[in-house]
């Protein structure tokens, strides 16, 4: 690790899973198998045994999330709340350093129209490409939205492939935890919200995986930090 900041090769992915639970994943001993890929990544990587989110909800999170500080600095507390263009984001900094930046989210909390979009060179929701086998639809929490992760997921693979040869920084930011959505690749675990949250969890690790393999396939991999963190 004290070697890092000394390399001039690496990129930086960084994923949010909406609202994912640490005690539903294997790596933090769950013992249901509902996240292989990020397990796998955990193992010869670093986790962090405790962290506690700084907001119960999204715009709120994620603002401290990407400032360092508490929801009383940022000033985002409520809903028309938004960041203020004085703010120092991380993207304006690898924007600075010459990286390639680009955002990829299926949150409306995180819209540009709240200054998240700061310092990316491309900032999108995803626009809904495919159909996936099978998804089912069971969310006690929050209306629908459009698409699934799969959407963000090859957004975020076309960007990848397309930056082989530029430094860049990826934040991803998945949303079908939230939404207890999950396809066919999911395991049957049941039918109650705790099952279908699982399952939910399962699917997402599998978008995980895909891009895991893309930044393999492009010889990116042994160069890039990954970041995989929730927002509350």
């Amino acid at each position: 690790v004290s070697g890092l900041r000394d390399r001039k090769d690496l990129n930086v992915v960084f994923v949010v899973i909406d609202t994912l639970r640490s005690d539903r994943l294997s790596a933090y001993g769950y013992p249901r198998k509902t996240s292989p890929n990020l397990d796998a990544l955990a193992e010869r990587g670093i986790r962090f045994a405790k962290v506690e989110t700084q907001a119960s909800w999204t715009k709120a999170s994620m603002a401290s999330l990407w400032t360092g500080m508490y929801p009383e600095r940022t000033g985002v507390q409520q809903f028309a709340h938004a960041l203020p263009q004085e703010a120092v984001l991380p993207a304006e900094i690898f924007s600075e350093a010459g990286y390639a930046t680009a955002g990829v989210w299926r949150n409306g909390w995180v819209d540009s129209n709240f200054g998240f979009s700061q310092g990316f060179d491309l900032y999108v929701r995803p626009a809904t490409s495919r159909e996936v086998a099978k998804v089912q639809r069971t969310n006690p929490s929050a209306s629908s939205i459009p698409g699934t992760d799969r959407d963000a997921t090859d957004s975020a693979m076309e960007f990848v492939v397309g930056h082989v040869d530029r430094p860049f920084f990826l934040y991803v930011h998945y949303m079908d935890v939230h939404q207890y959505l999950y396809a066919d690749t999911s395991p049957d675990w049941g039918t109650g919200f705790s099952d279908i949250y699982d399952s939910a969890i399962h699917w997402t690790d599998s978008n995980l995986g895909l891009l895991v393999e893309t930044l393999r396939g492009q010889g990116l991999l042994e160069k890039t930090i990954i970041v995989i963190a929730a927002d509350h």
